[in-house]
């Protein structure tokens, strides 16, 4: 049986690329919710284009059960927050 344990907080997100998340190897899950009615790109990299993120909307929250690795956000523009909770191993 694996045990998780669930870390849950908030990132703000501009246009400038902020880190949502560092590698965890231990991760089971994460989900990214924006708390309002923004679009906030996720990426792989500090250095990515926001036109080459996954948009992530309030509607369409992000849930990704396969990625370990560390993660961004920025927005095309303007700035809001975006909801975060991870899963990991214990």
């Amino acid at each position: 049986m694996v045990v998780t344990k669930t870390r849950t907080y908030s990132v703000a997100v501009s246009t400038t690329p902020t880190r949502i998340c560092p590698e965890n190897p231990k991760r089971v899950a994460i989900y990214m919710i924006p708390t309002t009615a923004i679009t906030v790109l996720v990426t792989h990299g500090q250095n990515v284009a926001a036109a080459e993120g996954y948009p992530v909307l309030q509607t369409a929250p992000l849930k990704n059960e396969t990625t370990k690795a560390e993660l961004w956000a920025v927005m095309a523009s303007g700035s809001g927050t975006l909801a975060v909770m991870e899963d990991s191993e214990a």
